[in-house]
């Protein structure tokens, strides 16, 4: 009676420094909400853990001091020993209760949040000077439904420019390319977890010069590492234009690069890359991605034909989702009920983090045929890109990568490899 009554007391003490170290998150809604429920649990379950640990230890250890001598063990408190095997269990059933806790989130909340077991790294917010956990970090500062809207889809400060932007003054990052003069300006947001973007397309408009201004900031007082920004801006035959690697200290600061160009007759087009990436050790990234024709420096009537083909590209087809990922995709198949112009393929390598380096992409149609393959270039480490102008006639193809061991898939793709299909 003696053991359970103390034992009793114990849960109640534990129970009470839980119940004082509940957060001030208030979920934005149902997701959320079900989000922070697994989170405080599984916290809440981790400390129960390490404090029945501690006296499980403290037990075994009074128990045989109290007899020592020739008896050793044999001799132990039976009432101390009763305590800890009465321990022992309840930390046995919440090892249990933490194992269930980690596959519900997995299944749902990984992709945006990360790995639950994350929370033992401390991150301190620069907002509230007040030291978070990873995990209750990204759910106050992330929100789980993605809304557009926060930034404006597509911006444009004067019929002749336009402005692609990610992040914002409450984020940990901010990206702002800013592209004059063009006609046609879109972006597309590409949400996710550790890598999150924007992607634009433009039109030159005259013939020159086109003129690029990129802003790229890391807040203080959230990272880990030093925050590092790539700038990459180069034409479609090669010319570079900017190609930088710059560090921004983990106290926050900025870098700004401007140029300006006169289109050459074999440019083609111009791709711009700008990154910014840090914050924990699997290397969070935000990005914005564009490609800006300069069709305009062929004549006007090229450029007239290339404003028209820069709206027109729309998603044909896309095997990728927003949930965690293995490798070894399979290829994915698709159909096209006419003779269709393809943009871009492009298929994900996300590989652990790590990426992947450039292969090649190849399309096969139900006969055999195999058109390309074509040659890659790699944004942020993880997305292979064709950006080609393909002419398919109607049929079923087979999207064929090089490199399927690194492929993306997960079972809501079927096991099939992630990939995405533009075209007109």
């Amino acid at each position: 009676m003696t053991t359970r009554a103390i034992f009793t007391v114990f849960l109640v003490a534990v129970a009470g420094l839980i119940v004082s170290a509940q957060g001030t998150f208030t979920p934005r809604d149902a997701d959320e909400n079900e989000a922070w429920t697994i989170y405080q649990q599984y916290k809440d379950s981790k400390k129960i853990e390490s404090m029945l640990e501690s006296q499980i230890k403290q037990k075994f250890s009074d128990s045989i001091m109290a007899v020592g001598g020739q008896f050793g063990i044999l001799g132990t408190d039976r009432e101390a020993l009763a305590q800890a095997q009465a321990m022992t269990v309840t930390v046995n059933a919440e090892r249990k209760r933490q194992a269930e806790l980690e596959a519900a989130w997995e299944k749902k909340f990984y992709w945006r949040y990360g790995d639950l077991r994350w929370m033992a790294d401390r991150v301190r917010d620069a907002k509230t000077g007040r030291e978070m956990d990873r995990i209750e970090f990204a759910l106050t500062y992330f929100p789980f439904n993605y809304k557009k809207g926060g930034v404006p889809s597509t911006i444009t400060p004067s019929a002749a420019g336009g402005v692609a932007e990610k992040g914002n003054a409450e984020s940990w990052s901010h990206i702002r390319v800013t592209v004059s003069p063009v006609t046609g300006f879109k972006t597309e947001d590409r949400p996710g977890w550790r890598n999150n973007g924007t992607d634009f397309r433009a039109a030159m408009t005259g013939t020159g010069p086109i003129v690029l201004k990129i802003d790229v900031t890391g807040k203080g007082g959230v990272s880990y590492y030093d925050y590092t920004a790539n700038i990459n801006v180069r034409t479609s035959a090669g010319r570079t234009i900017i190609a930088e690697t710059r560090k921004i200290s983990t106290n926050g600061g900025s870098v700004s690069f401007s140029a300006s160009m006169v289109p050459a007759e074999n440019d083609g087009s111009l791709n711009v890359n700008v990154s910014i990436s840090g914050g924990n050790p699997e290397g969070f990234t935000y990005y914005v991605s564009g490609t800006v024709d300069l069709g305009s420096a062929r004549g006007s009537s090229a450029a007239s034909n290339a404003a028209a083909t820069v709206s027109e590209p729309k998603t044909l087809f896309s095997s990728g989702n927003d949930q965690g990922v293995a490798n070894g995709g399979t290829p994915p198949s698709f159909s096209l009920g006419k003779t269709t112009l393809i943009t871009q393929i492009v298929s994900y390598h996300w590989n652990n983090g790590r990426g992947a380096p450039g292969g090649t992409i190849a399309l096969r149609d139900s006969n055999g045929k195999i058109f390309g393959p074509w040659s890659v270039s790699v944004r942020n480490k993880v997305y292979w890109e064709v950006n080609e102008q393909i002419k398919l006639p109607s049929g079923t193809y087979t999207v064929v990568d090089s490199d399927p061991s690194t492929w993306a898939q997960n079972s809501m793709s079927g096991g099939k490899g992630m990939v995405t299909i533009k075209g007109i």
